[in-house]
């Protein structure tokens, strides 16, 4: 099977056109798509407003010749960070298997909350795991971190307040967990810890492209979960 562009490219395009863009009160223009840190202008240097129909038309239609002339990659990194899961959930049938891993690893990463993607739910993000074959999805040293688990595999999770409790975001490292925990306290939030333990063939990768230490877990395979403290 080879990744069908053609097919990527529409669904990018259905993706624009199914979000009405908006400006919070910063300024910040909230959108799949169209950039969150700058309001397109033109040439001119006059301003482009989204909440005139022409001017956006005139955006979308400048969009839509990026996406018709963009790559996978691009096409991807066109997809804001809290949109970067649905766009897989609605692309990945028209990945090959070498892609599919890729793009599904770019995406959980660079999505800020994956675990809490309000389009895609954790037992789908499960499924989209277990497609994904192992030796594509992790690089050599992920891989061969996987390799060196035991059978049985203690994991811990740092969850702070307003997080989801059971992600399939866990590690092997509690120091990781607990950075995890405290990561906004000087916010105010509390956080606690968990601590599960998970056979290796229930583990659906390790990941640390972004230094998190990070085990994928198929969250109903975890035993003796239970908050710890490791406050000492």
């Amino acid at each position: 099977m080879e990744t069908n562009i053609r097919e990527i490219r529409d669904v990018v395009k259905t993706l624009y056109l199914a979000v009405k863009p908006e400006i919070d009160d910063f300024g910040i223009v909230v959108h799949p798509i169209i950039p969150n840190q700058v309001i397109p202008k033109r040439c001119n240097g006059e301003t482009i407003w989204l909440d005139i129909e022409k001017d956006y038309d005139e955006i979308k239609n400048i969009y839509f010749d990026i996406i018709d002339n963009s790559d996978l990659w691009r096409l991807m990194i066109l997809i804001d960070k809290p949109w970067k899961l649905t766009f897989f959930k609605y692309v990945n049938q028209y990945l090959n298997p070498k892609d599919y891993a890729k793009i599904l690893k770019s995406c959980w990463t660079e999505e800020e909350n994956p675990n809490q993607d309000c389009n895609v739910s954790t037992s789908e993000a499960v499924k989209f795991f277990k497609k994904a074959k192992k030796n594509l999805i992790m690089d050599e040293d992920e891989l061969e971190h996987y390799n060196q688990f035991e059978d049985d595999v203690v994991v811990y999770r740092g969850v702070t307040e307003g997080h989801e409790r059971l992600g399939l975001s866990w590690t092997d490292n509690k120091e990781k967990a607990e950075w995890f925990r405290d990561r906004f306290e000087h916010l105010g939030k509390s956080g606690y810890l968990l601590q599960a333990k998970i056979k290796k063939k229930d583990i659906l990768c390790y990941l640390n492209c972004r230094d998190e230490q990070e085990v994928v877990v198929d969250i109903k395979k975890l035993k003796d979960i239970q908050e710890v403290d490791f406050y000492e």
